[in-house]
């Protein structure tokens, strides 16, 4: 008796482990191709919830899309378009799943949702054939399609593809990707995890190789031999926090002669010193700040496409080399205001020979600066049409302006300084920083009086630039991020986005 139990016990066990085999988890994120040159992942649900729509708001935006597509609709397709918009989940997509979009060589652009209800799906699409919208479906080995005009939307029990353009090509390359193995997704390379791994409501991976290819020959004549596009990319994240939008980036490759590329430019920067930040004003409209070495600058420059008619033995590039391989420290730029159109720009670096301004001017003639003219020792005027510059090197400083002012007392600093502009914080403990002062843009006199005679439009960029307190692009060693920072700081800035289309819609 006790045998028998067991061999009973003994055969349910194996059933049940053959059944669980036989049904194993296929992920709708399975079709995502090795190859791809991009890819894009959107989780949905976050961004519904951040965007603060109360219940009673939803309902009335229900309601109007409702009303705008009731008309010219069977009875029919208007209960299925009403139980869909209530509750998403009636189209048989799964609305809690992240969206992909992706781009590779095989496929030009891709949607990839997760299916939830098949039987649900094919019924939402079978309506749409009735009123027109889609092609009858198509149900063929373990799959099914449908079009509508340019796009194919190609799907199976776990994945819903929607492909840009429809041609047999593209559908062949889907019907591909649908029976793919996970082996064989982009979800199996390590990219695809450094990309999850950024904080962000919105994940991505982009290469080099989704430029068209004459742009991509561009970049790969500035690469070493056998090094392609798609070898060089990057990974990140776009997030929608209280008060701002961030996008994070970092370089990434798994190819060893492009991370000692990499390495080689990390090399290239040091820390901000904030040397001259007292020397611009809070209210400057740009400010940019850099720490770097000259040397491996001119190093890096001179392997860019637009520096291969320079010869490396000629005077042009001697002069070119000492100049900016006297460049050793924080460099900045700063545009400080604007007047009668004209951008007041001021420009420090340190250097550790002054002596490279000097030999420009000797070589004027031989590097095309011929308005270069000598005003005093260490200090030159470059005339080109209205175009007044000065420059000077002073305490192993060199600037470069059109202020008259800054060209007199150089070391000057003014109060309040950057120091206390808003996107200040932001600079702390970064290799490179460029902030853009949008209030200070907008306050600009003639920036006020061209949105006060532009009419209703105007007045909707003017109210939106309100909104915007500063747009910001700083670097370390390792990440660059994008800042865009808004004057609310309390409310998440895709509600604030929301709620101000609302205010433009009517909704």
């Amino acid at each position: 008796m006790a045998k028998k139990m067991v061999s009973r016990l003994s055969a349910i066990a194996m059933l049940i482990v053959i059944l669980a085999a036989c049904s194993k988890k296929v992920e709708y994120t399975n079709v995502l191709p090795a190859d791809a040159s991009a890819v894009v992942s959107i989780d949905t649900k976050v961004l519904v919830d951040k965007a603060g729509l109360s219940s009673g708001e939803k309902a009335t935006a229900q309601q109007k899309l409702l009303e705008a597509a009731k008309g010219g609709m069977s009875a029919e397709a208007y209960q299925q378009l009403e139980k869909v918009v209530k509750d998403p989940a009636e189209s048989g997509i799964d609305v809690d799943a992240p969206l992909y979009w992706f781009s590779s060589p095989t496929i030009a652009s891709s949607i990839v949702a997760k299916v939830a209800d098949k039987g649900k799906l094919k019924a939402s699409l079978d309506l749409m054939a009735k009123e027109g919208a889609c092609q009858p479906v198509t149900e063929t080995d373990g799959y099914a399609f449908t079009s509508t005009g340019e796009n194919l939307i190609i799907f199976n029990p776990y994945a819903l593809m929607l492909v840009t353009p429809y041609n047999e090509s593209n559908k062949e390359a889907a019907i591909g990707l649908l029976k793919q193995e996970a082996s064989k997704s982009f979800t199996q390379k390590k990219a695809f995890d450094k990309m999850k791994g950024h904080e962000g409501d919105i994940h991505f991976f982009v290469s080099l190789a989704i430029f068209p290819e004459q742009y991509a020959q561009q970049f790969e004549m500035a690469l070493p031999a056998g090094i392609q596009s798609k070898d060089m990319s990057a990974v990140g994240g776009l997030n929608f926090d209280k008060g701002k939008i961030v996008l994070t980036a970092e370089n990434y490759t798994e190819n060893d002669s492009v991370k000692a590329i990499y390495d080689k430019q990390k090399k290239l920067y040091k820390k901000l010193n904030n040397k001259f930040v007292k020397n611009y004003p809070a209210n400057s409209l740009m400010y940019m700040a850099y720490n770097l070495n000259g040397e491996g600058l001119y190093q890096m420059l001179t392997r860019m496409p637009q520096f291969k008619s320079i010869q490396a033995d000629s005077e042009e590039a001697t002069v070119l080399k000492q100049f900016l391989s006297s460049i050793d420290g924080e460099l900045t730029f700063g545009l400080t205001n604007i007047s009668g159109f004209m951008p007041t720009i001021v420009a420090y670096a340190e250097v550790n020979d002054g002596s490279a301004l000097k030999t420009l001017y000797e070589q004027k003639d031989k590097v095309g600066m011929r308005g270069l003219i000598q005003q005093n020792d260490n200090q030159y005027l470059y005339r080109d049409g209205m175009l007044n510059l000065y420059l000077g090197v002073k305490d192993n400083v060199l600037y470069v302006t059109n202020d008259e002012n800054v060209n007199k007392a150089p070391e000057q600093t003014v109060t309040p300084s950057v120091e206390e502009a808003p996107y200040a914080p932001e600079m702390k403990g970064r290799t490179g920083f460029v902030g853009l002062n949008v209030k200070a843009i907008f306050d600009l006199p003639m920036v006020k009086m061209a949105m006060a005679n532009g009419g209703s439009e105007a007045k909707m960029y003017a109210d939106l630039a309100s909104k915007v307190s500063f747009l910001s692009v700083s670097s370390d060693s390792e990440k660059s991020e994008i800042e865009l920072s808004l004057t609310d700081k309390d409310t998440n800035a895709l509600k604030q986005i929301v709620d101000f289309a609302k205010q433009f819609t009517g909704m």
